[in-house]
């Protein structure tokens, strides 16, 4: 469970909360509306900035005015830069499919994957919402769980191919993940760190 929310944060919270639903209503949009977009971003910079000090470069006038895009698609101009991308070495793509399941709830998908509990809470606990199994987001649902999403390809696949993502840095690559030539892992984990180094 998450640990619970300091003043500072609530104090957070509070702020965006109230400048998204003054700018919201004076911009005729819904308070959801507003924060998915880039004026809701401003203000949580800003309302950041009030509460921890002046770290990020917004001011008032900048989520008043800022609007989400319009559903025609991304500026052609945009630059996309995540630096935390993360991936599973798997030649079966099988150790992705239980966080998967976790994170689309209880449902056909997860079942034909053969799970019939959260596979991270057998004992049906409660979470947050009150529920053993609860998904993390409606997106994600009743997508089908199958190991091929979680090898090499689907991540190249999926984030320079099918994404707005101009660069990309791999932040968790299991070790062994790429050999070279003629060397073959001791596991299916890769070679130890100690091989590495005799290696490297």
């Amino acid at each position: 469970m998450p640990f619970a929310q300091t003043r500072a944060q609530r104090e957070v919270e509070a702020r965006v909360v109230a400048s998204a639903g003054e700018a919201a209503g004076r911009l005729g949009l819904s308070r959801r509306r507003f924060l998915s977009g880039a004026g809701g971003m401003a203000a949580s910079f800003i309302a950041m900035n009030e509460v921890f000090g002046p770290f990020f470069d917004a001011s008032p006038s900048n989520s008043s005015s800022l609007l989400p895009q319009p559903k025609g698609g991304p500026p052609p101009d945009l630059f996309v830069f995540d630096d935390q991308l993360h991936m599973v070495r798997d030649s079966q793509g099988a150790a992705g499919l239980p966080l998967r399941a976790a994170s689309q709830g209880a449902g056909a998908a997860s079942t034909v994957a053969g799970f019939k509990t959260n596979p991270f809470n057998p004992a049906g606990y409660p979470d947050e919402l009150g529920n053993p199994w609860s998904a993390w987001t409606d997106a994600l649902r009743q997508t089908p769980n199958v190991g091929t999403d979680f090898m090499l390809t689907s991540l190249v696949k999926d984030v320079y191919l099918d994404s707005n993502v101009t660069i990309g840095v791999l932040s968790n690559a299991p070790l062994g993940l790429f050999l070279p030539p003629g060397l073959r892992s001791r596991s299916r984990h890769g070679p130890s760190p100690s091989r590495c180094r005799r290696r490297s």
